[in-house]
């Protein structure tokens, strides 16, 4: 590599007058009769070293020609990372980065994920991030199979995106008959989400909002979906009552100035009386189930009552009353003369 120093340098050994000559670069120690040399590169493109040498004494025979050899010199920063640096960090979802290959000991350094496939020994890793917030990748090798050669080295940063999840989920209710329950959900995604609201599980009941009102029973779910991932929300389960039936008995047919009881279901609350063409005599408070009321004047008449039972309004039960009018006595005059052998 470029300005790399103490790169040794070796020939045969036993020799004598040993000749080194060098381009692009310095011998730093060795080289003259040694066998060895040790060498500082310059920043040029290329180098060479050579060296020569002679046989023993007493033959003293020179070699030859000179073994000469040409050295590549790249620079120490040039190694890279190619790869996603924008990653969105779910299960399952891996990302393969890649550095120059045909270079030597590659180790790789995996922070804020795990090596799937590849890494050490290889020019690239598939890394699974986590949902931690920071993330990098990092390698280093050496451009020839030297350990005496430094290693040239690349980290790159990553941008994690945020993984949708849900912080508060929707809660279902129990209401009453002709009431509605409104859900919603809050959540962190990456970019906008959209909404998709199901009922029991299959059918789909609103979109693009996170917010739903719910005016059937049912288990109701949404899933939350952004440019990382999607999540689903807690079951929120939803209960609308039926309606209570109002009960209401008593006589239909009365006679005017008659007193007359009728009774409603007992054990609720709220009871609201109302008649028509009588007056009060008794009950007929928010907490009687009875009321007796003396009707006033002839034709169809009504009392009817609306409750209160199990936390719900019930329907208004109604009745008509035909009230008639009283009676006028007959009197009747006996007979006061009778004939023999007859009654009367």
């Amino acid at each position: 590599a470029k300005g790399q120093g103490n790169v040794l340098y070796t020939t045969e050994s036993g020799m004598s007058n040993y000749t080194w000559n060098i381009t692009g670069g310095n011998i730093t120690s060795g080289g003259g009769t040694n066998n060895t040399a040790t060498v500082t590169w310059g920043n040029g493109a290329s180098g060479t070293i050579s060296v020569t040498y002679s046989s023993p004494a007493p033959a003293n025979c020179s070699a030859a020609n000179p073994m000469e050899k040409t050295v590549t010199l790249t620079d120490q920063n040039a190694a890279g990372i190619s790869g996603t640096t924008t990653v969105c960090p779910t299960p399952g979802n891996s990302y393969t980065y890649t550095t120059q290959d045909n270079k030597f000991d590659y180790d790789w350094t995996i922070t804020g994920g795990s090596i799937i496939s590849g890494g050490d020994g290889y020019n690239t890793v598939t890394v699974e991030w986590s949902s931690s917030t920071t993330g990098s990748v990092a390698v280093s090798y050496r451009h020839a199979n030297d350990p005496g050669l430094p290693l040239v080295d690349a980290t790159q940063s990553l941008t994690k995106q945020t993984v949708t999840s849900i912080t508060t989920h929707p809660q279902g209710s129990t209401v009453c008959y002709n009431n509605t329950v409104n859900l919603s959900v809050t959540a962190l995604s990456e970019g906008t989400p959209t909404y998709a609201w199901e009922k029991d599980g299959t059918t789909t009941v609103g979109t693009n909002s996170n917010s739903y009102i719910a005016i059937e029973s049912g288990s109701y779910t949404v899933v939350v979906t952004g440019t990382c991932g999607s999540a689903t929300s807690n079951v929120a389960s939803v209960t609308v009552k039926p309606q209570p039936v109002a009960t209401l008995s008593g006589s239909t047919t009365a006679y005017a100035t008659q007193e007359v009881t009728y009774t409603a279901e007992a054990g609720n609350s709220g009871y609201n009386w109302n008649y028509t063409g009588a007056t009060l005599v008794s009950g007929g408070t928010a907490s009687d189930n009875t009321i007796t009321v003396k009707w006033a004047t002839t034709g169809i008449k009504t009392v009817s009552v609306n409750y209160t039972k199990d936390g719900c309004p019930t329907t208004t039960a109604s009745q008509n009353v035909t009230v008639n009018a009283q009676g006028t006595p007959v009197i009747i005059t006996p007979v006061t003369t009778v004939c023999y052998n007859t009654s009367q």
